[in-house]
């Protein structure tokens, strides 16, 4: 059992199924939610573990094929996280009177999972957005509008797909379902805290207009986007991400779900109709398909998603190339995320009142402090190897 809860994604999908609403999920002390079994109205049926994404495997693909991708409106694309393909393919699905569920920021900038059937409110679902999301609400709606007929595209993380997937039971030719190249979840409580320590720093607690974690006003290639926190004053926090401390936190794996450190869900065949994701290292194989605005990684996994594609294609700038390719410098396609080795130090003292600011940035000086210490104790004792082992010299 330990161990099931140690790979828990949070997904939700036994909550969402249970037929007394027996379950229900709850956040623990880092922020990330867990189920919760009320006994006393559980009747045993065990529906639960059958919906589970961890105790359960989808089906998944064996015919996938890879894309670079750019979307010729180039203001779409400057405004998305990569080449755009997101916005293409709602824009397809709308177009056919469908609806798309993907995250989007709530009125507090909390990250939440909605569905819209209106192309004016696309833009609001652009773009990464770095906190865990409760996508499972969406479920029973989702499902209700396929039965009815309605084309429904779902967008989300590898654990969140894999988990509509087994709390809907079966393929539905009406849904697209969507993820992406994760690199691991961070948790909402240290997002949302990061926030209010941003507003309070930049500002006396300013209120926070707009949100744009992957601005290409400083550029896209070789990871030159920069993190742009708009406020209602007008005034405007842009720092390059390398420089941003929440992001410097969540690259280094210092707040990921523990799940994420052996997710279930790698790998370039997946049970999802496309995955998307950012082409890196575009740059260095094929330099004149990267104009600086954004390439997207588009791997199709079905047959549904590849004729949806041909529908769209003519939209495009697009390049179609190897597996090995197209994530050659993506490697969270394949491999879980290493936690950090401060990760447990950093929610023991978040829990203790410190700062998430202060704690990223003193933690990740810390470490690398530890790392230099040893790498100077590791040459020193191959330096004093090497004396014992010198031949005499006479």
């Amino acid at each position: 059992m330990l161990d099931v809860i140690e790979k828990c994604t949070g997904c939700g999908a036994c909550a969402v199924s249970c037929p007394t609403s027996s379950i229900f999920m709850r956040e623990n002390n880092e922020g990330f939610r867990f189920p919760v079994i009320d006994e006393s109205t559980c009747m045993e049926c065990h529906l639960c573990e059958k919906k589970c994404p961890i105790l359960n495997s989808a089906d998944i693909s064996s015919d996938t094929i890879a894309i670079a991708a750019k979307n010729k409106k180039n203001d779409i694309r400057l405004v998305s996280s990569s080449g755009g393909v997101f916005s293409g393919l709602a824009e397809s699905i709308l177009a056919e009177d469908g609806a798309i569920c993907a995250a989007k920021y709530d009125e507090d900038f909390s990250v939440v999972h909605k569905i819209t059937d209106q192309l004016e409110e696309i833009s609001e679902y652009r773009g990464a957005k770095y906190a865990q999301s409760q996508s499972e609400k969406c479920f029973f709606d989702i499902k209700k509008m396929l039965n009815s007929g309605r084309c429904v595209m779902f967008v989300g993380t590898p654990c969140q797909v894999a988990a509509l997937y087994t709390y809907l039971g079966k393929k539905y030719p009406n849904l697209y379902l969507v993820d992406m190249i994760c690199h691991g979840i961070p948790s909402p409580k240290v997002w949302t805290t990061y926030l209010s320590e941003r507003c309070h720093l930049d500002g006396d607690d300013l209120k926070v207009a707009h949100i744009n974690l992957r601005s290409k006003s400083t550029g896209w290639s070789k990871y030159a986007y920069s993190v742009e926190i708009f406020y209602q004053s007008g005034e405007c926090y842009s720092v390059c991400q390398a420089q941003d401390p929440f992001m410097k936190g969540f690259t280094s794996n210092l707040f990921l779900r523990k799940s994420c450190s052996q997710c279930k869900f790698k790998g370039v065949e997946r049970c999802s109709d496309f995955t998307l994701g950012d082409y890196w290292g575009i740059w260095e194989q094929y330099p004149e398909f990267d104009d600086n605005h954004g390439v997207s990684i588009l791997l199709i996994h079905s047959e549904k998603g590849k004729q949806k594609w041909k529908s769209i294609e003519s939209s495009f700038e697009s390049k179609k190339v190897s597996i090995d390719e197209a994530v050659q410098y993506n490697p969270s396609a394949r491999s879980s995320s290493v936690p950090h080795p401060m990760r447990d130090k950093f929610f023991e003292r978040l829990e203790r009142g410190n700062t998430v600011i202060e704690l990223i940035e003193g933690l990740l000086a810390e470490n690398e402090t530890m790392k230099d210490s040893l790498i100077k104790r590791i040459l020193r004792s191959e330096e004093h190897t090497s004396e014992l082992q010198s031949p005499l010299i006479s």
